[in-house]
């Protein structure tokens, strides 16, 4: 089973990344700053050592915009996607893709 567990870049109209920090408060920041969420990166390892293939795709990181992370995920064609957003954008988007 091929297992997304991704970050999508979101920017705000001044071109900053939206950011979930650690404690679950969203941020914005003018100087690239990359948290690694706990929950994913803890899931990664898990899911990983049960034997599943992992797409870690951190669109910030990465420098991705949002057409180029969107057309990796449906590149990748991944079974499962766990990600993390702000808003629900994402899961509109997904649901519209994969139904």
């Amino acid at each position: 089973m091929k297992i997304a567990v991704s970050y999508p870049p979101i920017m705000n109209q001044n071109g900053q990344k939206v950011m979930v920090s650690q404690n679950r408060n969203v941020q914005f920041f003018k100087r690239p700053t990359y948290l690694l969420p706990d929950d994913h990166g803890q899931a990664v390892t898990w899911l990983r050592d049960l034997g599943y293939e992992i797409y870690w795709d951190d669109g910030n990181a990465q420098l991705k915009n949002y057409e180029q992370w969107y057309a990796d995920i449906l590149h990748w064609k991944p079974d499962v996607i766990i990600f993390e957003s702000t808003h629900n954008q994402e899961l509109n988007l997904a649901r519209d893709t994969f139904g």
